[in-house]
C-alpha cells in the first residue's frame, strides 16, 4: 500500500471540487469521492487551502462503514500554506473509512464580519502515514502558530493538552536546548560560552512569543475598531437570549408551555447571526423575518414581539411608537431595551 492518498490535488481534484462558492448562510459540507481505506494506516492530514478569511472554521468530516454517524474534527487553520494535523488522536478516527470530507463555517466567537460569498480554492487534501522527523518538526504548527485571532491557535489551546509527552512545547525547547548543549560540549565549547548560548536561545524564543504577542495586539485593536467589522460573539448572543427569555417570562423549565405561545420575530441583516440567536432563544418561538417573507407580515398580529439587534446601527427603526419594517408598518411598545437589542411587544 502507498504511504500517501490524495484525496484531492489540483487538476485531478476536477472531477470532484477544488473551488466552490458558499451558501447564504455561510457554510457548506463537502464531501470528496474516495476508496474505502483503514483509518490505522493514514494518521496524518495535510490540508492546503486557499483564500479562506479569517473567521471561517476548517472541520475534517469522515463516515465509517457500518455507521451512520458523521463524525468531525477541527483542523488547524490553512492560511495560504500547508498545514499538518494528527487526526490519529481522535477516538473516532477508527475502522473503515468510507467517506470523507470538509465542513466550513463561520466561527462566532471571532465576531468578525466577513463576506459569506468568498470564492476559496482547495489545493490539496492529503492523507499519509507519519514519520517521526517530519512530524515532530510539523508539530511547531501547534504551538509556535499561537495567533489567538485564528481558529488555529483557537483549536490549539485543546490540541497541545492532547499531544504526546515529547511534543509539549516546554519539553520541545527542553529537549532541543539539551542537544544544542550537548554538541556545545562534545565542541570542547568553554563552559561560560556554553551558558551564553543557552541563555541566548531562550531569549530568542522568549522573543518570538512577544513579537507574535505584539502583532495580535495590533491585528485586534485595527480589525475591532472598525465599525463595519463590529458583530455580535456568540457569547452576548447567548446573554441576549437569557435577557429576552426572561422579558418574555420563562425563569424555569415549567414556563415552557407559557413561552412557546408567545412569538418573536427577529430583525437584523445578518442572516447567521440570526440563526445563532435562535438556537440560543429555545424554548421561544423565534422567527426570522425577510423582506420577502410576506406570509410571515401578515401573520404577524398584537401581543406578538419584534427584536431588533444592535438597534443603533441597525436600519429598522421606531418613530412615534411605530416600528418600520421593510414596507411594513407595526404599533409597538418598548418592553425592554439594552445596548445590544430593542423587544418590542406589537400593540396593532
Amino acid at each position: 500500500m502507498n504511504d500517501k492518498v490524495y484525496v484531492a490535488n489540483g487538476a485531478r481534484a476536477q472531477s470532484a471540487i477544488n473551488e466552490f462558492i458558499f451558501s447564504e448562510y455561510g457554510e457548506v459540507d463537502l464531501f470528496f469521492p474516495t476508496v474505502p481505506f483503514k483509518a490505522d494506516n493514514f494518521p496524518a492530514l495535510e490540508v492546503d487551502i486557499r483564500n479562506l478569511t479569517s473567521n471561517f472554521q476548517v472541520e475534517l468530516v469522515w463516515k465509517i462503514q457500518g455507521n451512520p454517524s458523521v463524525f468531525q474534527m477541527p483542523l488547524i487553520q490553512p492560511e495560504n500554506n500547508t498545514k499538518l494535523n494528527l487526526i490519529s488522536r481522535n477516538p473516532n478516527w477508527q475502522g473503515l473509512i468510507e467517506q470523507i470530507g470538509l465542513r466550513i463555517h463561520p466561527y462566532a466567537d471571532l465576531g468578525i464580519k466577513e463576506s459569506s460569498e468568498n470564492e476559496i480554492f482547495i489545493q490539496s487534501l492529503l492523507l499519509r502515514k507519519t514519520n517521526f522527523v517530519r512530524d515532530y518538526m510539523a508539530l511547531l504548527d501547534y504551538w509556535v502558530q499561537f495567533d489567538p485571532p485564528t481558529q488555529g491557535s483557537i483549536n490549539h489551546v485543546a490540541t497541545k493538552d492532547e499531544l504526546q509527552f515529547y511534543s509539549k512545547p516546554l519539553i520541545f525547547i527542553v529537549i532541543f536546548t539539551i542537544i544544542y548543549a550537548l554538541t556545545l560540549v562534545l565542541l570542547k565549547t568553554q563552559i561560560r560560552i556554553l551558558l551564553l548560548s543557552i541563555i541566548f536561545s531562550w531569549l530568542v524564543i522568549d522573543m518570538v512569543f512577544l513579537l507574535k504577542s505584539f502583532k495580535n495586539s495590533i491585528w485586534l485593536s485595527q480589525t475591532y475598531s472598525s465599525q463595519e467589522n463590529q458583530k455580535l460573539p456568540d457569547q452576548d448572543l447567548k446573554t441576549i437570549a437569557t435577557q429576552v427569555q426572561i422579558l418574555l417570562g420563562y425563569r424555569q423549565q415549567a414556563d415552557k408551555d407559557l413561552i412557546r405561545e408567545k412569538k418573536i420575530y427577529l430583525l437584523n441583516e445578518n442572516k447567521y447571526e440570526l440563526f445563532r440567536l435562535i438556537y440560543h432563544l429555545i424554548p421561544v418561538n423565534a422567527n426570522y423575518v425577510g423582506q420577502s417573507d410576506e406570509e410571515l407580515f401578515e401573520s404577524v398580529k398584537a401581543g406578538d414581539y419584534f427584536l431588533v439587534i444592535y438597534p443603533q446601527y441597525s436600519s429598522f427603526k421606531t418613530l412615534g411608537g411605530k416600528l418600520s419594517v421593510y414596507s411594513k408598518n407595526f404599533k409597538v411598545r418598548e418592553v425592554g431595551k439594552s445596548s445590544y437589542f430593542s423587544l418590542m411587544e406589537v400593540v396593532k
